[in-house]
């Protein structure tokens, strides 16, 4: 199937404008005449590093299949993927018009052309190249094995359980770093992309995370980001997506999501067949319709909105409950503002009278109907014959017109907020004292420089520094000899 090419320190084409396709599979064993594929991922990229697309799915291999510590796969969930041939269109398609990639590429060629070769296509010239014998060439390394290269060329280590499409990402980045940073530039020595046959597209995945852990994003943050970044988005499993999200509103439910949810909602994905995009619309999805049940009746209640939060937190969609938070943050301060525990009954409705009751309602004040033992203020027009004006002043309480109240508010939100130890008049004291302070630091800034050898001179500091710092300041600066240093 494949036509290998090289990457050499001679002459060829520029890979950086190339197109790349990294490939993984995963086979039941090494004899493609017994063996089959039962997963497979690619990766498209530009030689400079830049991802186009990204394609991942289980396979269904009609076979038991072994998993063992690094890929804990099983019969139960391989059954539930498309078989090769309704996932070929797809798989071609990713392949086509470039230079496909694989760590072992003879492995890959063998086991795509005997797969492809059941179905009666053949796709030959293809053009390839094999990152293992790259490295064996143009690294000194060994062993040469992808784990060992990935860590060599971006010295971090790889998961220790790692799906095909954590491999292919992991080659993809390999190439990158050894196209990018290849002492001596790297040329294309090979054929050029060519198209490969159009089959018949299901549009159908069955992808998988491993190596989930918490991270600092969450839980579902890290299964999201071991799914395939696909576009466009394949089409899900609604019965799938249905199961999942059944499962992923029994983990928010108690307003966090723990490790062994996390994985039980992992396998779920498979079924469902959802990748970065279509996950990301499942999870906006089930947080805006839990809103949309909080808010049915008029009022979100604090514990609505908590559990709303929590939920946004672990979903990774904080914008979409950002304005109810903020509406609670505005609420909360309102509350406790300068005037709370104030209740004023307006009596009337003029201009003057709503402003003056808008501003105390927003420091914290509560409105009246009646007039009761809790009122602290009445404000009404002057002159007002109102029958609650008569029972205010007969209870003894404090009545004043619109512009009065102005000066009573703002009175009491002074006195509120110098606190309780603060007679008024340590604002003024501060700031005389803070003035004698500098004048005092500024008549003592005299330094005086003796003769001797020469201070070694440090970036930033030394005399010069201190000197240029006392000068711009206006302090003097005295010698007892008669050479300065060279500032």
């Amino acid at each position: 199937m494949f036509t290998e090419g090289r990457l050499t320190r001679g002459p060829g084409a520029d890979p950086r404008h190339l197109p790349f396709a990294a490939i993984a599979v995963k086979t039941t064993g090494y004899d493609p005449r017994r063996d089959r594929i039962y997963e497979v991922a690619v990766v498209r990229m530009r030689g400079d590093g830049t991802v186009v697309d990204e394609y991942a799915t289980l396979v269904n291999p009609l076979r038991p299949v072994v998993g063992d510590d690094h890929d804990p796969v099983t019969d139960e969930q391989v059954q539930k993927a498309p078989t090769f041939d309704r996932i070929a269109g797809d798989l071609l398609a990713h392949l086509s018009g470039s230079v496909v990639v694989a760590h072992g590429l003879d492995h890959v060629d063998r086991f795509l052309d005997t797969e492809l070769g059941r179905m009666g296509v053949r796709a030959p010239g293809v053009p390839g190249l094999c990152t293992l014998r790259l490295t064996r060439v143009q690294v000194d390394t060994y062993p040469c094995r992808q784990d060992n290269v990935y860590r060599l060329l971006t010295g971090e280590w790889p998961s220790w359980e790692a799906s095909a499409l954590d491999k292919a990402r992991q080659r993809a980045r390999m190439l990158h770093v050894l196209i990018g940073q290849s002492p001596v530039a790297l040329r294309w020595n090979g054929p050029g992309p060519t198209a490969l046959p159009a089959l018949p597209r299901a549009g159908r995945i069955a992808p998988r995370a491993l190596g989930l852990r918490m991270g600092s994003e969450g839980w579902l943050a890290n299964l999201s980001a071991g799914l395939p970044d696909m576009n466009p988005s394949p089409q899900s499993d609604p019965q799938g997506v249905a199961e999942y999200r059944s499962m992923l509103g029994r983990a928010l439910s108690d307003g966090r999501i723990v490790g062994d949810e996390a994985h039980r909602l992992a396998l779920l994905v498979t079924g469902a067949g959802l990748c970065q995009a279509t996950i990301r619309q499942v999870h906006e999805q089930v947080l805006l319709e839990a809103r949309t049940r909080a808010e049915e009746d008029g009022v979100v209640t604090s514990a609505e909105l908590r559990e709303l939060e929590k939920a946004a937190r672990n979903l990774g969609a904080g914008h979409l409950v950002q304005d109810l938070l903020q509406v609670s943050e505005q609420e909360k301060a309102r509350r406790n503002g300068p005037l709370k525990g104030w209740r004023i009954v307006p009596v009337g409705e003029s201009g003057p009278l709503e402003e003056v009751v808008e501003f105390a309602v927003g420091k914290g004040a509560v409105v009246g109907v009646n007039v009761t033992k809790t009122v602290r203020l009445v404000i009404a027009e002057d002159g007002s014959t109102d029958p609650k004006v008569a029972r205010a002043r007969a209870a003894g309480h404090q009545v004043v017109t619109p512009a009065e109240a102005w000066e009573v508010l703002r009175a009491a939100i002074e006195r509120a907020e110098t606190g309780l130890f603060d007679d008024g008049r340590g604002a003024d004291v501060d700031a005389r004292t803070r003035a004698e302070q500098e004048r005092a630091d500024l008549g003592n800034h005299r330094i005086t420089v003796t003769a001797g050898p020469e201070p070694q001179r440090k970036k930033g500091g030394g005399c010069a520094g201190a000197a240029l710092l006392f000068m711009a300041t206006g302090t003097a600066v005295t010698t007892a000899a008669t050479q300065l240093w060279p500032f």
